[in-house]
């Protein structure tokens, strides 16, 4: 028996025992009262699911810059997280999520260090199902309440929801402990909540055992603005210029003894903002890059000496890493500040024993649970694969990898005996896919999982008849078609040379065909030259092909020479029979 014919067998003794399946509804935190939420030395969290080590050696290994000594008060910052919620375990290590960052900042308040926890904003980002992105979102407000968060600036992503929904969905009849900061949206009657708008201009933080108090400010910039502007014509913004001193006005009645500027701007915005306006001690801008640039000091404005005191710091996408800012007071009465942003490593995941109880693996649990529950597989339109497009008025479908075995069957023993051709199975048997539970009915994991997900004839097309994986299996693993695209001319018409180029979509000539040293990714000069232009053409439309799912987050060591582990056709990296 065949490595896919063993996994196909365990699949269908699964797809039996689950027929019957009836999955819970509802949320966790709907079940919950407010008084079930516990409190900490920051507010919204409950004792450290992870063992506790020491302060210094906590330190050491998470906050080096800190020298083992602890602040004053720890501020701690995130952002841009883009809708994503928890590593998918593809490979590892992979950083990031909402449960590793609860972990962090538990453990660090369980040193009895005050915090005063912010995020710049862009927690939100659109997908191809909307209901799937706005549950998602409204999952991250959960967590980030647990995680007993202080302030949340306004992103332009939220505008995509849109911000009133987001907002309406999430805080309007909340008990949630921050607030939500946009100076300069004037309008804010527009967004009205039970105790006056739902968006504030500033907020003060005086966090119990601390005793600083932090003022921040929340605002977007120009380049965020006009973005939304172009989409969304009735937004409304103010001058910043005008917005934030009269925000930094409204705050000084409170004698905040740190200022900070939640600024959804670039860093070049947010200079010339400090330059203008030297109020600030920190400013969180964007990251134009997906990983966090060091801490920076502003220059002087031109024409004159003095630098403003404001440090720059940023927090990268995708909520990878949380910035930790340690306070500390100098003997001369000043500030020091210490910065250091924390990668959030697989070490901060929590152990098995202590997941069931974890409350944002709990979270995660109902969200994929509801996905399981309302079919959101079945919820996205299909569209048209290149291939399909490009032969216009004939639809191709997808036929699957066993009508490829017949003409084909060296390559399809390649196929058979790969991990892609188990991959549907991994979605619940791999321990690295759990928690949560139910990623087999989650879109983003399954259009890696299946062949032709999301196109027309593909897996779980309702239109075509899919209704159920069942009616679906021939479609489960990433098969032949996954590449190559829908074969079902092919099959129909297999000496049409028109119809063969079309499903090496990678190709441009017939003959056209990944090299070794193109796939080795040559690092010397020399090497290089070897290399033509017309071969780098290739290897990129490949890579680029493999990239949709073997991405930055899914595979983050992925490069061409893993192709070798499924070669198969008669180019030059044909594999080679053992």
């Amino acid at each position: 028996m065949s490595v896919r014919a063993a996994r196909m067998n365990r699949l269908m003794i699964w797809l039996l025992l689950t027929v019957a399946a009836v999955g819970s509804a509802g949320w966790l935190l709907a079940r919950r009262g407010p008084d079930d939420r516990a409190t900490g030395a920051g507010g919204g969290s409950g004792p450290t699911p992870i063992l506790p080590d020491t302060f210094a050696e906590f330190s050491q290994r998470h906050l080096p810059s800190w020298k083992g000594e602890k602040p004053e008060l720890a501020i701690l910052i995130t952002g841009q997280q883009h809708n994503y919620e928890a590593p998918c375990g593809c490979t590892e290590p992979q950083y990031g999520g909402l449960e590793r960052r609860y972990n962090f900042i538990t453990q660090l308040r369980s040193y009895g260090i005050p915090t005063v926890t912010l995020d710049l904003g862009d927690i939100y980002s659109s997908g191809r199902i909307a209901e799937q992105s706005r549950l998602k979102y409204r999952v991250s407000m959960k967590a980030l309440a647990l995680m007993g968060y202080d302030a949340i600036n306004v992103g332009p992503r939220e505008f995509q929801y849109p911000l009133i929904d987001a907002l309406a969905e999430t805080i309007l009849n909340a008990q949630v402990p921050y607030h939500i900061l946009a100076a300069n949206i004037p309008n804010k009657d527009d967004y009205p909540g039970e105790n006056g708008p739902m968006i504030k201009d500033f907020r003060v933080i005086a966090p119990p055992g601390a005793s600083l108090r932090v003022g921040v400010v929340g605002t977007l910039g120009k380049s965020a603005t006009e973005g939304i502007t172009k989409k969304n014509s009735t937004a409304q913004f103010a001058r910043n210029i005008e917005a934030i001193p009269a925000a930094l006005q409204a705050m000084q009645g409170q004698r905040p003894d740190l200022r900070v500027l939640l600024y959804q701007g670039s860093s070049d915005e947010a200079r010339a903002l400090a330059q203008q306006l030297d109020e600030f001690d920190v400013i969180v801008c964007r990251s134009e890059e997906s990983e966090p640039r060091t801490m920076e000091l502003v220059p002087p404005a031109p024409g004159q000496t003095k630098r403003p005191k404001a440090r720059l710091v940023y927090v990268g996408h995708k909520g990878r890493y949380i910035g930790a800012m340690g306070v500390y007071r100098t003997r001369a009465g000043a500030w020091d500040l210490r910065w250091e942003p924390v990668r959030l490593s697989p070490e901060l995941k929590t152990p098995a024993e202590k997941q069931e109880q974890h409350p944002i693996v709990r979270l995660l649990e109902d969200y994929t649970e509801q996905l399981k529950d309302q079919d959101f597989i079945g919820k996205i339109i299909p569209a048209a694969h290149p291939v399909q497009a490009r032969f216009d008025g004939k639809l191709v479908r997808y036929v699957g990898s066993d009508a490829c075995k017949n003409c084909h069957s060296s390559e399809y023993e390649a196929w058979d005996e790969s991990r892609h051709a188990g991959a549907y199975p991994t979605l619940w048997e791999h321990p690295k896919s759990k928690p949560p539970h139910h990623r087999e009915y989650d879109p983003e994991c399954v259009i890696c999982h299946t062949v032709g997900y999301g196109y027309l004839t593909g897996f779980r097309d309702n239109k075509s008849g899919y209704t159920d994986v069942e009616k679906s299996k021939h479609l489960l693993g990433v098969g032949c078609e996954t590449c190559h695209g829908p074969g079902g001319l092919h099959v129909e018409k297999p000496n049409d040379k028109e119809i063969a180029l079309a499903l090496s979509p990678w190709k441009e000539q017939p003959d056209d065909y990944l090299t070794p040293l193109a796939i080795k990714d040559p690092k010397s000069p020399d090497e290089r030259k070897q290399v033509s232009p017309r071969e780098q053409a290739v290897a990129d439309r490949v890579f680029k092909m493999c990239f949709q799912c073997h991405d930055t987050d899914n595979d983050h060591n992925f490069h061409l020479g893993k192709w070798l582990n499924i070669a198969h056709g008669k180019g030059p990296t044909v594999k080679k029979k053992k």
